[in-house]
């Protein structure tokens, strides 16, 4: 076998454990249920619907970082203020900053079970999630 022949195999080689190195990691990835539970494809949204009461969500949402064990993100927490009503309240804008935790695994894949939202005024109560089959 010439040269260029191991240097061919050295490259499959690499190609190979590079691969086996990445796979997993795509795998291993925890979500973010949505308003229904289905936590298919909520990976780094850019729009979380809260499934409370009245209309709440955290909308532009910008990923500093998504880990495994925990996730952080700044965006607005848009929600009714419900004065007089529901329906004629305004939306309350709020710059906030997101910190989603706690992974456990439901079936098929990791998700995070505990939201904080932090934002001016408001109670940093912890919303939680629960886990549900798909």
């Amino acid at each position: 076998m010439g040269s260029s022949g191991g240097a061919r195999l050295a490259v499959a080689g690499l190609t190979v454990l590079l691969f086996c190195a990445v796979a997993p990691a795509a795998s291993a990835r925890t979500y973010y249920p949505d308003c229904n539970d289905r936590y298919a494809s909520k990976y780094k949204p850019a729009k979380i619907q809260l499934c409370v009461g009245i209309l709440r969500q955290l909308r532009g949402l910008k990923w500093t970082s998504w880990r495994a064990g925990t996730a952080r993100a700044k965006g607005r927490y848009v929600y009714q203020t419900c004065k007089p009503t529901c329906v004629e309240g305004p939306e309350k804008r709020l710059a906030a900053r997101v910190v989603l935790y706690r992974k456990r695994r439901c079936p098929g894949r990791n998700v995070f079970t505990r939201m904080k939202i932090i934002a001016k005024g408001e109670p940093r109560t912890p919303f939680k999630i629960r886990c549900k089959p798909l």
